[in-house]
């Protein structure tokens, strides 16, 4: 029932079915990991990212968790982190900022990436070291996934990491996209209308090309599929 209810965005109803499950037993994961999303879509990103840790729970023998002591806000002065990507590329690219954070607390970062975007992470300043996820990893002091730093660093609304822009665009691409762009007509406009074909929840985020279908018939818009 909870579910239901967050999916049509009622969410203190929601947080009410999440935690009398959670009263009745306290040991259910996956009400505590439903109650999490709730919370974050509904603003509250402190408790939101501490339950979210439930996430680790829920998949304990996963290939993703790195082997070695897992940061826990411990003195991070000269010491090499490891922080790493546990899921999809656009939650790669949200999180990689909070890698000027642990800088900030003087520690060396070392961030493994998944291989599409290791061209685009070699343009974040805050990468001491950047390794693929397919390549072996240097030694490190300690290691910490991406998703679990906002609830680490106790992040509010109002304190969400927004030193940007962090990440920039290939000039050579930023020319060569111009010069081929620029013999187009029209307003152009860019679609971001197809997510990852494989995952699971993939029919709730991408949109069908022909629902566009309009636009195109409008000879003064150009669609751009991003």
């Amino acid at each position: 029932m909870g579910n239901i209810f967050k999916e049509q965005g009622r969410l203190e109803e929601a947080l009410r079915c999440y935690e009398t499950a959670i009263s009745v037993n306290g040991k259910c994961i996956s009400a505590r990991w439903n109650r999490s999303l709730a919370l974050l879509q509904n603003g509250d990103y402190e408790n939101g990212s501490r339950e979210y840790e439930s996430r680790l729970e829920r998949t304990p023998s996963v290939s993703w968790q790195l082997r070695g002591i897992r940061w826990g806000k411990s003195n991070l002065r000269d010491r090499r982190i490891c922080a790493y990507c546990e899921q999809g590329l656009g939650d790669a690219i949200q999180f990689v900022r909070y890698a000027a954070l642990l800088r900030d607390l003087g520690a060396i970062v070392i961030v493994q990436a998944p291989s599409p975007l290791m061209s685009f992470f070699s343009t974040c300043a805050h990468n001491d070291h950047l390794v693929c996820e397919s390549d072996p990893l240097p030694a490190y002091d300690c290691q910490i996934p991406f998703m679990s730093l906002p609830g680490l660093f106790q992040t509010r609304l109002e304190t969400i990491p927004a030193r940007v822009p962090y990440l920039h665009v290939d000039a050579e691409k930023v020319r060569h996209w111009r010069r081929r762009l620029v013999q187009d007509p029209g307003m152009k406009v860019g679609i971001a209308w197809q997510g990852n074909p494989h995952h699971q929840w993939d029919a709730h985020r991408s949109v069908p090309l022909s629902h566009f279908a309009t636009l195109l018939t409008r000879k003064d818009v150009r669609l751009i599929s991003l």
